[in-house]
């Protein structure tokens, strides 16, 4: 098997839907890629679904909301949103635009995607993570601890 290089140039139309990076025509044995652009001014499709998925940012600065709690977020900044979470992210500035990679389980494309009306979750709180070398590593919090419906959650 040939591994599969796709350039975000050669699928994604500005101003269109998030670009498939890798979808379920590449065969892949656990997850999807997704390329996505998010306006000054507007959010990401408010949903909620059973799979957890990770984001990564490439550029930019907003907020990204988990079953109402709004947690900041910045260029190089890792993020791990767990199942049953009701979730979306905000681009809260006014200028300049949030550029992410997201990785969602093989279920998320075989299912037809996530409940995009948005919900209430009953999930774990978001972890939100800065990746080791990021610019924001150095200025991470220190860990704190939050409970949510019998689940623990570390924040970093």
């Amino acid at each position: 098997m040939e591994p599969v290089i796709r350039n975000y140039r050669s699928v994604y139309q500005p101003g269109g839907a998030a670009a498939r990076l890798i979808s379920l025509d590449d065969n892949p044995a656990t997850c999807t890629m997704t390329y996505s652009v998010i306006d000054p001014g507007k959010t990401s499709a408010h949903h909620i679904h059973p799979w957890e998925h990770e984001v990564y940012m490439l550029e930019g600065s907003g907020v990204l909301v988990c079953d109402g709690k709004e947690y900041p977020i910045r260029e190089g900044d890792g993020m791990f949103i767990p199942g049953n979470v009701d979730h979306y992210t905000l681009n809260n500035r006014r200028s300049g635009v949030i550029r992410r990679i997201e990785v969602n389980p093989l279920l998320a494309s075989q299912s037809g995607g996530a409940r995009n009306q948005g919900g209430q979750g009953n999930g774990p709180a978001s972890r939100h993570t800065q990746l080791p070398g990021s610019r924001h590593a150095r200025r991470a919090r220190a860990p704190q601890w939050h409970r949510r419906r019998a689940h623990l959650c570390h924040a970093v």
